[in-house]
């Protein structure tokens, strides 16, 4: 399973940049028998070459079912149609049993809204290709949303008459909304995830997405069945912990190690089985697209003939927001090079850290509190990663470990998951509830962040602080938004009632007192009229200046930089401005005094303490009374 993943994520990294526009020719080939298959399958595709628009035909089983469907498969993120006969049987056990089946490819780095198109055109030359009316299609992962794009907003529903996701995120996946959020996405660019599918799987976008596909008139014609999964492990085992306080615990249902089972769950759509102590859905995110695991509920889930069967829902799964409140237990650390610094609270009696890096052989050192350096038990080394974050992944433990302050040095880029099974976790809610999924442009917002303690921990003293970034391609040069917290009867509060541009912000939340410090990562949807249109990159990166009434602040130079960068900003009154610089949570850094520059077109460089200042995103922010203006820098040493 581990090498599907290894060529997936090569081939991924080879292509990220090299598809062209929407518009293609759809290419066909056709299979040869699964039996026949095995000798030959790594010369199908060809090694490093793009398939996306590619439909691959199942050989005619000789045992054809008279009136059964034709089966379509597609597959998720970052792959391609051999996941369903390289190491799966899922095209094997589809032909023993008399069905015809067809393989799409769709861009392993594109969102749903292009996919999505894509698949619409693509069936449409399978349907003439058997000369049927409708088919039945399989999605896995991602792939269920480019489905649910292809047939509620381009049409596809007269092409299908069902669909059958295999874990698909339909209300996107936390593990998204880490890659995009200012800890990781400055080093995303690196492992190689920064993209519009990365962009359209986190939380925010894909509540945008329900909202905007619930409302659509071609939303009661689809006709969806859904499976989700619990059976995380291995190499998603962390990512699996991570989740299950990202809205995968046990009792609602668990996660795979890369989607939660509530985001598995379409609305409108018939639930096939139930998640955390169900026997057939101990899967992990790729297990459950095998079909010596999954292939039996969906033959069982397939009309014999499609003139007998009705297309409505058996039963339906009402429509609810999961991404309305977030919960968190886990420290976020990234690093290029340096040190980071993670706290283990009093009682804990294990410490997991998940790392990703670069390159399969790095070496960490761990240094406790007390000076010495650790031997953590090694859970697993250098593994190809095979979730949202990329890279290879090491995983350590830490058991009994001392109260206080660890640190974790590498001479690569990491990105560090430091989890505990108890102590202080954070929980965010916000204006968002079952009936309210995205904030419109100019509407105020609340984030409330509660502090939970289940080990007596004193939490006394607290300081919170967090950032909204806005998400695009170009992680160098984005707008922010600095959170400023109040405490009310145990209760942290920020109120943003700045004007924001449209897009998906990525919210990352810093809580600590010198007795714990705990991360909180999710995103938000801020929408005028439709906003998938910022789908193209010359929209969504096209950030030269930020202005305001009294401020006018211009991109910094040099971005990325390694020893200083010059801040160029305008101030068009003689009130008294601040310059201030945060780190990606909102944590000061320095803060300059502009009240003798006057009037008119200024510098400032800022020259980095690099005894201090960490490589990674920052945001200089100019205030002037009530208004500011910011933007997103990246310091690489």
């Amino acid at each position: 399973m581990n090498r599907i993943f290894q060529s997936v994520v090569a081939f991924f990294v080879c292509l990220l940049f090299s598809f062209g526009a929407v518009a293609q020719q759809i290419q066909e080939t056709n299979l040869v028998t699964p039996t026949q298959m095995t000798s030959i399958a790594g010369d199908i595709l060809g090694s490093g070459e793009s398939d996306a628009g590619n439909i691959y035909y199942g050989a005619t089983p000789s045992n054809l079912r008279a009136g059964s469907p034709v089966i379509v498969f597609i597959h998720g993120y970052s792959s391609r149609a051999s996941t369903w006969w390289e190491d799966n049987d899922m095209y094997s056990k589809a032909y023993a049993d008399g069905y015809r089946t067809a393989f799409v490819s769709v861009h392993p780095d594109k969102d749903m809204w292009v996919n999505g198109e894509l698949f619409n055109t693509m069936l449409g030359t399978i349907t003439n290709h058997f000369s049927v009316n409708k088919v039945v299609v399989v999605a896995h992962s991602k792939g269920g949303l480019d489905t649910d794009a292809a047939l509620v907003h381009y049409g596809a529903t007269s092409k299908v008459e069902r669909a059958i996701t295999l874990s698909s995120p339909h209300h996107g996946t936390p593990l998204a909304d880490l890659a995009q959020s200012g800890w990781v996405s400055w080093l995303s660019g690196v492992f190689g995830q920064v993209n519009d599918a990365t962009n359209s799987l986190q939380t925010g976008y894909a509540s945008y997405f329900r909202s905007q596909t619930a409302s659509h008139s071609n939303y009661s014609n689809a006709n969806f069945r859904t499976v989700g999964a619990w059976g995380y492990g291995g190499i998603l085992w962390t990512p699996g912990i991570y989740l299950s306080w990202n809205g995968g615990s046990s009792w609602s249902g668990g996660n795979d190690g890369v989607v939660t089972y509530k985001s598995s769950k379409r609305p409108n759509s018939t639930t096939l089985l139930s998640g955390h102590g169900n026997s057939t859905t101990d899967l992990d995110h790729s297990e459950v697209h095998e079909g010596k695991y999954m292939w039996n509920t969906v033959k069982n889930n397939l009309p014999y003939s499609l003139s007998k069967v009705s297309s409505k829902p058996i039963e339906t799964e009402t429509l609810t927001n999961p991404n309305a409140v977030v919960e968190s237990r886990v420290q976020v650390l990234s690093s290029e090079k340096t040190s980071r610094n993670f706290m283990v609270e009093e009682g804990v009696t294990a410490t997991m850290l998940d790392i990703h890096h670069l390159e399969a052989n790095e070496d960490f050192v761990i240094i406790a509190p007390n000076g010495e350096k650790v031997s953590p038990k090694v859970l697993r080394v250098s593994e190809k990663a095979n979730d949202l974050l990329g890279g290879f992944a090491t995983t350590l433990s830490i058991e009994n470990p001392q109260m206080g302050t660890y640190s974790i040095e590498s001479q690569s880029p990491f990105v560090a998951l430091v989890t505990a099974n108890e102590g202080v976790s954070l929980r965010m809610t916000s204006d968002l509830n079952d009936n309210k999924y995205y904030y419109n442009v100019g509407e105020t917002i609340n984030l409330n962040i509660s502090i939970l303690n289940e080990l007596g921990i004193n939490t006394k003293g607290a300081k919170v602080t967090g950032a909204m970034t806005l998400t695009s391609n170009d992680v160098k040069s984005q707008k922010a938004v600095v959170l400023e917290f109040k405490q009310n009867n145990g209760q942290f509060t920020a109120t943003v009632n700045d004007k924001l541009a449209e897009g998906i912000y990525s919210i990352a939340i810093q809580a600590e007192n010198g007795n714990f410090s705990k991360s909180l990562v999710t995103s938000i949807a801020v929408v005028d009229g439709v906003l998938h249109t910022l789908a193209d990159n010359d929209t969504k990166n096209n950030i030269n200046e930020n202005s305001v009434e009294s401020i006018k602040l211009m991109p910094t130079f040099p971005n990325p930089f390694s020893t200083q960068t010059t801040v160029s900003f305008e101030l068009k009154n003689s009130s008294p401005a601040v310059l201030t610089i945060y780190d990606a949570v909102g944590r000061v850094v320095e803060t300059v005094d502009l009240a003798s520059y006057g009037i008119g077109t200024h510098q400032y460089t800022w020259n980095v303490n690099q005894n201090k200042v960490k490589n990674g995103l920052y945001i200089a922010e100019i205030r002037n009374g009530n208004e500011r203006v910011t933007q997103t820098m990246v310091y690489s040493k």
